[in-house]
């Protein structure tokens, strides 16, 4: 073999591997990352009000009502957790949550 074939497969396994890297990362933050960085997810309290959320996480990806209550969705939608944050009728959060995935039969805004 010449030197010049060797140098190929050098790259060419250096290039494999380093797209593999890539792929593995960004597989993890899909799959076990938080819908939103913990240091915000720390100060939503009950009781905040809308303007007080909007300021923290910004506009939700995701609004609409759900028993009768506003409800809004936070987290990248290629993300497997989102953050859910229901409001009360005077526009203050009655509760949230941090989970995985959909609700059953819901299906994935595009």
């Amino acid at each position: 073999m010449n030197l010049e074939s060797n140098l190929f497969w050098v790259i060419t396994l250096g290039a494999v591997l380093v797209l593999s890297l890539v792929v593995t990362a960004f597989g993890r933050w899909c799959l076990h990352g938080a819908a939103v960085p913990f240091n915000k997810l720390n100060r939503l309290k009950v009781g905040m009000t809308m303007a007080q959320v909007r300021e923290i996480f910004g506009e939700p990806w995701r609004e609409g009502v759900k028993s009768q209550q506003r409800e809004w969705r936070f987290g990248h939608r290629l993300k497997s957790y989102i953050l859910i944050i229901r409001f009360n009728n005077d526009g203050k959060v009655s509760q949230f949550q941090h989970k995985h995935g959909l609700e059953p039969g819901e299906r994935q805004m595009t």
